[in-house]
C-alpha cells in the first residue's frame, strides 16, 4: 500500500527536477547576469517547493489517519499499515494477515 499521488506530490516532483536542472545550469554559467537570473529562479523554485512540501505533509497526515479494514475485520490506520509493511518488508496481503497487526491494535 502506498500513499495516494496527488497534484501536490506531482508538483513537488516537478519542482525538484526543475531545481536540479537550474542548479546545474547555475554552476555552469560563466556570466554574472546569467547567474543572477538563475539565482532568482532558484529562489522562486525553493519557495514553491516549501509550499508544496507543506501541503503534501498535510495530505499525508490526513491519509495516515484513514481507516483500513483487515481480512479479520479488524480496523487499523493506513499509517500503521504502511509503517508495518515497510518495517518488515511485506506486500499488501502479507501485511493484512500479519499477526502483529492484531497485536498492535490491542496495545
Amino acid at each position: 500500500m502506498n500513499y495516494t499521488e496527488t497534484e501536490a506530490s506531482r508538483m513537488l516532483k516537478q519542482c525538484n527536477d526543475l531545481l536540479y536542472k537550474t542548479t546545474h545550469k547555475f554552476f555552469k554559467a560563466k556570466s554574472a547576469n546569467v547567474r543572477n537570473s538563475l539565482q532568482q529562479s532558484l529562489s522562486f523554485i525553493n519557495k514553491a517547493i516549501e509550499e508544496y512540501a507543506l501541503k503534501r505533509e498535510e495530505e499525508i497526515a490526513e491519509e495516515r489517519a484513514q481507516p483500513v479494514t483487515l481480512p479479520s475485520g479488524q480496523v487499523t490506520t493506513k499509517g500503521r499499515f504502511i509503517d508495518t509493511q515497510r518495517m518488515y518488508e511485506l506486500d499488501d496481503e502479507e501485511t493484512a494477515n500479519y499477526i502483529m497487526m492484531t497485536w498492535y491494535e490491542r496495545c
